[in-house]
């Protein structure tokens, strides 16, 4: 083999293991920001007063759900904008 063969097959075994190593940390990372978003969606709903949430049209017993819900939309949109 020659050199610029090694350099070319160095370069593409470097560029496989960069994105699996990109991959294994979105599965981490992902889960855990999805988490915060949630956790502070739902500390942001609860210090409002029930007439405001009743403006929002959000009942304080839907406060985890609606949570929840927004956490798993951003995410879908993140995936998307990525393009996977």
């Amino acid at each position: 083999m020659s050199t610029t063969t090694l350099h070319c097959t160095e370069i593409t075994q470097s560029r496989s293991m960069h994105s699996t190593l990109n991959r294994i940390v979105a599965a981490v990372v992902r889960p855990v920001v999805q988490w915060l978003r949630k956790t502070r969606t739902e500390q942001t709903l609860s210090s409002l007063s029930d007439r405001e949430l009743l403006d929002i049209g959000v009942d304080r017993s839907e406060i985890t759900a609606v949570s929840e819900r927004l956490a798993r939309e951003q995410r879908e949109r993140d995936i998307r904008k990525l393009g996977r």
